[in-house]
């Protein structure tokens, strides 16, 4: 529909597709940003498809047929990975993930969102552009709550999850914690591991393979 607009139908196509992705994007994304997995590596790819769609349409013009309101549930996923990154810039591997850099993510972001100079100043590790503000942040819908001493390289970081049940790739993890302090991560997420029946599968699903009760 965007390639070939000499088709008669292409703006039907484009209308079709973009009702059912808007769709996806409203069932399957919190309103607070997080894809709803839960889950470090299925949410980023699902952000880079639905900034692929708005790239797409800036190329060919087409930006004003997307719902008003699309690129404003787009911005809220990249604002989870700009709150959510800890001081190396990954964002910590929750349920079937593992700790997920997202720095260029949040150059992908500024593009979009010129204005979010926050994006910038993560996506380049401080070197351009300017810190956030805020230092705390919650996430009442994913249920992630994050802490920072601040924006700097040694800052000590913590995200507490208090998250609902996460679809497929949950893990038994409720009021589970992560700390980055002085340069390194000091309590880790198990992580994610083949989707077989071993003991191993079994101990990163289970709540004993995390930093809760």
């Amino acid at each position: 529909g965007m390639l070939f607009p000499e088709f008669k139908e292409a703006a039907d196509w484009r209308r079709i597709a973009i009702e059912r992705l808007y769709k996806q994007l409203d069932d399957e994304v919190y309103p607070d940003g997080m894809e709803y997995e839960l889950a470090a590596g299925y949410n980023n790819w699902v952000v880079t498809e639905f900034a692929h769609i708005l790239e797409m349409a800036e190329m060919n013009g087409l930006r004003g047929e997307l719902p008003a309101d699309y690129q404003d549930k787009l911005q809220k996923m990249f604002n989870y990975l700009l709150f959510a990154s800890m001081p190396n810039g990954a964002i910590p591997g929750l349920n079937d993930s593992g700790n997920s850099d997202v720095r260029g993510l949040l150059t992908t972001g500024h593009k979009l969102f010129p204005e979010r100079e926050d994006f910038r100043f993560v996506a380049t590790a401080g070197a351009w552009g300017e810190a956030p503000e805020q230092t705390s942040y919650a996430f009442p819908w994913s249920g992630h709550y994050v802490m920072r001493s601040g924006w700097d390289a040694n800052a000590t970081f913590l995200l507490f999850d208090a998250g609902p049940y996460g679809m497929g790739h949950q893990h038994e993890d409720k009021l589970h914690f992560v700390l980055w302090s002085k340069g390194r991560q000091h309590l880790l997420d198990p992580g994610n591991f083949s989707y077989d029946r071993s003991r191993w599968r079994r101990y990163v699903l289970e709540t004993y393979g995390h930093n809760t009760v």
